[in-house]
């Protein structure tokens, strides 16, 4: 377990918050957003006071990385965490590392 240095909750994110999450994802492109739900992806997050503060996704099938030119596919049981950041005004107060800690403790209990 990983406690930040400011009191924060987490969660996994649906598409109902698609809004919330763009508005802190570089590009806001909620369409982009809504494709990655409606491809099996899920997004976990971190909140302080109301406000999201951090995010990460995961993958479970497939995933292209467009940095490596690699095409990435899990097998049963495997995932793959990726496009993870925090709201810079929220740096350097372990929210990252925590969030970490609690989408792996999740993903622990999900069945893959």
């Amino acid at each position: 377990m990983v406690t930040p240095l400011i009191a924060a909750t987490f969660r996994r994110l649906g598409p109902e918050n698609a809004p919330a999450l763009a508005a802190v994802m570089g590009d806001g492109d909620l369409a982009e957003i809504h494709k990655r739900f409606e491809s099996g992806r899920s997004c976990y997050t971190a909140w302080v006071e109301g406000q999201l503060t951090a995010y990460g996704w995961v993958s479970f099938k497939e995933e292209f990385i467009g940095e490596l030119s690699l095409r990435l596919r899990l097998s049963p049981g495997e995932a793959y965490i990726w496009d993870c950041a925090t709201v810079p005004a929220y740096r350097q107060k372990r929210l990252f590392s925590a969030l970490l800690a609690y989408m792996l403790g999740e993903l622990r209990l999900e069945p893959l």
